[in-house]
């Protein structure tokens, strides 16, 4: 009995043991079979690296190991590299192969094509990209636009109500700028109505450089107290973009433009076309907080020079935070040929609170 309990006690370090050695030949197995499945790439020093090679570009190979992240290494220090996944190879005659990658010498690889295992021998320095990353497309169009609402209500000695609503849309690109506005405003006092006024406009700019652009325009006024039912103007031509930056933005043009104002006594009807000339100004006073704008247009009838219509719109802005903002503006517009019975020059003035989006 005591002699079969020492052989049993004996025993057992050599069947621990064994255990031991199954659990590291185990180990190697599996950390071996990861190894297979590793791409690798080995360098003139003698090192192997192994790892998953994201990409080559730039005269480097990217190669993510788990002992220290991804690791670029430079073309020039690799003899020979090894993939297990299938990657685009784009060669210097614009060829791209799908396939797996290995060397077979210092300056000569194959490449396994997916669709067909085919092998195809190719030189190293054949080689511009392996899995570049896609080219960044062009920045995604972003239109900004505000919305301004104005509205008074005066009671006592005299007693007036004010309504006002206005949008800007624009979208500006390397290639082009866009800019789409609209208008209405309305006030009375003692119920007789002294202003009412509507307003659209579209403007297209195409940039044949980074200053030289040619532009079409188009708008439409109408204003129930001037009698005018609407006035329609077109036309097309070339600016200059002077200056475009963050603080300033200044242009200028010249074109043509036809011209067609319908009143409601037809007889003061007139239609002509029109040389135009237009400045746009624009001035961060306060980077971000204060901005000034200024546009002037001429339109100088080409049958009848004493036929001119001349406007100005000047704005001030504050801004409280990136959407909401103060607006305070004055449009002063000259028609040296006005409808009967009425004055040559008009002024409107605008306060409201804006919204940005």
């Amino acid at each position: 009995m005591n002699e079969q309990f020492k052989n049993h006690r004996a025993g057992s370090p050599r069947q621990g043991s064994h255990w031991i050695l199954g659990l590291v030949v185990a180990g190697l197995v599996i950390m071996g079979s990861g190894w297979a499945q590793a791409d690798t790439v080995r360098l003139k020093d003698g090192s192997i690296l192994f790892g998953q090679i994201t990409k080559m570009v730039d005269g480097k190979i990217s190669i993510t190991t788990s002992f220290a992240g991804e690791l670029a290494i430079p073309a020039t220090e690799v003899t020979g590299i090894e993939s297990m996944e299938s990657k685009p190879v784009h060669l210097k005659d614009g060829t791209v192969i799908q396939g797996t990658i290995r060397s077979t010498g210092t300056t000569q690889m194959e490449v396994i094509r997916t669709e067909d295992q085919t092998i195809v021998p190719i030189q190293a320095e054949e080689i511009t990209a392996i899995a570049p990353p896609a080219p960044a497309g062009p920045p995604p169009v972003k239109w900004k636009g505000e919305i301004v609402g104005s509205m008074a209500i005066t009671d006592g000695n005299s007693e007036t109500t004010a309504i006002g609503i206005s949008g800007d849309l624009n979208r500006r690109t390397e290639e082009d700028r866009i800019n789409l506005r609209a208008g209405y405003y309305y006030s009375e006092t003692h119920s007789d109505s002294i202003r009412d006024d509507q307003f659209a406009s579209g403007k297209y700019d195409y940039f044949f450089n980074e200053k030289l652009f040619g532009y079409l325009n188009t708008r439409i006024d109408r204003d129930a107290i001037k009698d005018l039912e609407n006035r329609t103007t077109g036309g097309l031509g070339l600016g200059y973009q002077f200056i475009e930056d963050d603080t300033w933005k200044i242009f200028g043009e010249g074109g043509l433009s036809y011209v067609n104002e319908n009143y409601g006594n037809s007889a003061d009807d007139s239609s002509y076309v029109a040389g135009r000339a237009a400045v746009s100004f624009e001035w961060w006073i306060v980077k971000e907080k204060l901005r000034f704008t200024e546009t002037s247009e001429l339109l100088l009838s080409l049958d009848d020079t004493d036929d001119w219509i001349s406007i100005n719109e000047a704005a001030l802005t504050w801004k409280w935070n990136e959407r909401w903002s103060s607006n305070a503006g004055i449009r002063y517009e000259f028609d040296n040929t006005p409808a009967r019975g009425q004055e040559e020059g008009d002024t409107k003035y605008t306060l409201g609170v804006g919204y940005s989006f």
